[in-house]
């Protein structure tokens, strides 16, 4: 397992760029990594058997059930993530969702439940949370998603060389659903905290960019 389990302190407040470097340790210290960005495969990476992936339609078969009662029976029409003790999770998603990008970045939220530690804050019940832990954990799980489908050093790059000039551009090249690009663009032109956009920035381009993905002229642009 990639991270050490521990009880922590729940934050006053979203920790972005925690979260968002917690996405790049991710890719970084992967096996294989390449653009589009696999959660799926970076969960079986970091935690192969300690993470089970459990697809809605297959809940849906084995109850006789459509989709729908799946949906409400498990409060969420995406996925959720339940710890299942010893280290141990399971990821239900919604595998029916359209495009395959919004199955995506559930996969990429959830697994940012499991690797911001969500479920071991100290004195906190992960299924009795109040509004306010809630919206901040969903905050944090946002980041990292976005982080990781759509890391802000590559889109920095991207932006300043006319390969993304605008929300629908920045979709299409990572894959993200429109939710996702939402984040990850509102993220590129107001992020401000240059920390993120140089945190291990030679490695993470290395990492996914010595692919097909980009050009030689970008990546010259990267090591000056």
């Amino acid at each position: 397992m990639l991270l050490k389990m521990t009880m922590n302190k729940f934050p006053d407040q979203p920790r972005y760029t925690f979260a968002k470097k917690k996405a790049i340790d991710i890719i970084i210290t992967s096996r294989f990594c390449i653009l589009p960005v696999s959660p799926a495969g970076l969960i079986m990476q970091h935690y192969g058997k300690k993470v089970k992936l459990y697809r809605y339609s297959d809940l849906a078969k084995k109850a006789n059930k459509p989709i729908d009662y799946v949906c409400k029976y498990l409060k969420t029409d995406d996925g959720m993530v339940s710890y299942a003790g010893e280290g141990r999770y399971i990821i239900f998603y919604n595998d029916t969702m359209y495009p395959e990008a919004r199955i995506t970045f559930t996969l990429a939220h959830e697994f940012a439940h499991i690797v911001l530690e969500h479920h071991h804050f100290d004195g906190i019940d992960p299924m009795n949370l109040t509004d306010e832990q809630h919206k901040l954990m969903e905050q944090e799980a946002n980041a990292f998603a976005t982080e990781l489908l759509a890391p802000t050093s590559i889109a920095k790059l991207l932006w300043e060389s006319n390969v993304i000039r605008n929300q629908e551009t920045m979709q299409k090249y990572f894959n993200l659903s429109k939710k996702c690009a939402k984040y990850a663009y509102r993220s590129l032109i107001t992020f401000r905290n240059t920390e993120i956009r140089r945190y291990k920035q030679k490695e993470i381009f290395y990492k996914l960019c010595s692919k097909p993905h980009v050009d030689e002229r970008k990546k010259t642009t990267l090591r000056q």
